[in-house]
């Protein structure tokens, strides 16, 4: 929505739906009338990764690559505490810069640590 083009969602999507059973995508017409899976009479839900389930594998070696590959990594608004994302940072080569209210609470070493609100602090990067 804000307009980038190379967006992969390693959570997956709010916007989607899929079965809880078969992972087969559903519409969100039939989630929101409580409809079961077509092809198993499952629950339907969300398309996201909930906590304890399996990040998809294709997504996450996305990400790796491209972190592997970043000049650059901006970590935001983030507490670091969920494993195996919070490993990211610590795989690339470049330059790390970690953008929080509170950094008082992480221990991943990053070459900039900057407190302070989000939306006033990226407003504040020269472009």
């Amino acid at each position: 929505m804000a307009g980038s083009q190379k967006v992969e969602e390693l959570h997956c999507s709010i916007r989607s739906i899929r079965c809880h059973r078969s992972q087969q995508a559903a519409s969100i017409d039939d989630f929101m009338r409580k409809a079961s899976c077509s092809h198993c009479s499952s629950k339907l839900r969300p398309n996201v990764v909930l906590l304890g389930e399996s990040l998809p594998q294709t997504s996450w070696h996305k990400y790796i690559g491209a972190i592997q590959r970043a000049e650059l990594v901006l970590v935001i608004g983030t507490s670091l505490e969920v494993y195996p994302v919070n490993q990211l940072p610590m795989m690339t080569k470049g330059k790390t810069v970690y953008i929080d209210l509170d950094t008082s609470q992480h221990t991943t070493p990053f070459d900039l640590t900057i407190e302070g609100k989000i939306k006033e602090v990226l407003q504040q990067i020269p472009i």
